[in-house]
């Protein structure tokens, strides 16, 4: 039986809850074994594994075990969510403020980000997230960037030709 409106609001609320308390136990409950993560971020057309598309709940929980090494507090706020019914999904645009530990590309230490992305979740009859997809989250749109410069470094060698 498909989830109800109020059934999919509970599922987003709950798993940025989580995500923003660092909840692991309950995210390892909420997603399903082999959860597609899709993080839409920048890419060179060419690039065969882009940064940025996970399968599984331990890759899932690892990305945040990382991001938990980079920030000592990582708050998710849900700006707005539009329930999807007919998907068993939800449109939830979100503000993240995040405090580095350290220097994180070139911002000081201990000074809040924020930013603004958004995200499809969407979920099957027990509530338990099948999928993610995201848009202008900071730190993979970072990641996806260093890659890119990974990638045109492949094409040339390494040495700055291209070969």
């Amino acid at each position: 039986m498909a989830l109800r409106r109020e059934q999919i609001e509970d599922a987003v609320r709950e798993h940025m809850r989580a995500e923003s308390e660092r909840d692991m136990g309950f995210l390892r409950h909420q997603l399903v074994e082999d959860v597609d993560y899709d993080i839409r971020t920048m890419s060179h057309p060419d690039d065969p594994t882009p940064y940025g598309h996970f399968r599984g709940s331990e890759t899932y929980i690892g990305m945040w075990d990382a991001l938990h090494e980079i920030f000592s507090s990582y708050t998710i706020e849900i700006e707005d969510t539009i329930v999807l019914e007919e998907r068993s999904a939800a449109f939830v645009r979100l503000q993240i403020t995040a405090v580095p530990y350290e220097e994180w590309n070139g911002l000081p230490a201990g000074e809040p980000v924020r930013w603004w992305p958004c995200a499809i979740c969407e979920f099957d009859d027990n509530s338990e997230m099948t999928r993610e997809t995201v848009w202008g989250s900071a730190p993979p749109f970072l990641a996806g960037y260093q890659r890119m410069l990974e990638y045109q470094r492949e094409l040339r060698g390494g040495d700055g030709e291209r070969g």
